[in-house]
């Protein structure tokens, strides 16, 4: 029992060994059999290492896939900010360009609107004047005629009796007669313009206010 126990916990190549050199094996034989074993250690080895390299290759594959995609995660990141920059600088631009025109068109509208009053106040300053040339000329017309029909009717007014300019004693006269005095605008002394009727005589006054 002891002795299978110890194979138990003996490496496989102590156990080969040992069961050899029951099995009194010559030592030809027993260095050949080590030397198998020898090999196959190597083999171990080997795979051991190509897994570990294998092992290496796969984590280094994963760094730089993971730099590979980070990298890309980058470059996605960078344009769409890129884009989102140049979006709101077209967009602040498109605004400044709007407000420029708006800016623009309101200034043109003031302008025309000053143009167009400053047109209106000179065809209404201009035609005040027309207005003007106009009333003085048939004002200075009207005078003309007024001229001429007074000349006119001074020349076929008879002059006046001596008596009526002269006679300053006298305190009524004919209807006729102040008619002459208005027209010629000459009246005895004492007599009142304004108040010519008061020297009318009594059946004048009665013809004229009756």
């Amino acid at each position: 029992k002891k002795k299978k126990e110890e194979e138990a916990n003996a490496t496989p190549a102590v156990t080969r060994l040992k069961k050899r050199m029951s099995a009194t094996e010559q030592p030809s034989v027993i260095m050949e059999g080590d030397s198998a074993e020898n090999s196959e250690d190597d083999s171990d080895d080997g795979e051991a290492a190509k897994a570990a390299e294998a092992s290496k290759a796969a984590e280094e594959a994963k760094k730089e896939e993971e730099a590979r995609i980070a990298a890309e995660k980058k470059a996605a990141e960078d344009k769409a900010a890129a884009e989102a920059k140049a979006k709101a600088e077209a967009a602040v631009k498109a605004k400044a360009e709007e407000e420029a025109e708006i800016a623009s068109r309101e200034k043109a509208a003031q302008e025309k609107a000053a143009q167009e009053k400053a047109a209106q106040e000179k065809a209404t300053q201009e035609k005040a004047a027309q207005e003007k040339a106009a009333k003085e000329v048939k004002a200075a017309a009207n005078a003309d005629e007024a001229a001429k029909a007074a000349a006119a009717a001074e020349a076929d007014i008879p002059p006046l009796p001596p008596t009526i300019a002269t006679d300053a004693s006298r305190s009524t006269y004919k209807y006729d007669e102040l008619v002459q005095m208005k027209a010629k605008r000459s009246y005895p002394e004492g007599v009142d313009a304004a108040k010519l009727e008061m020297y009318l005589t009594d059946d004048d006054f009665q013809k004229v206010f009756a």
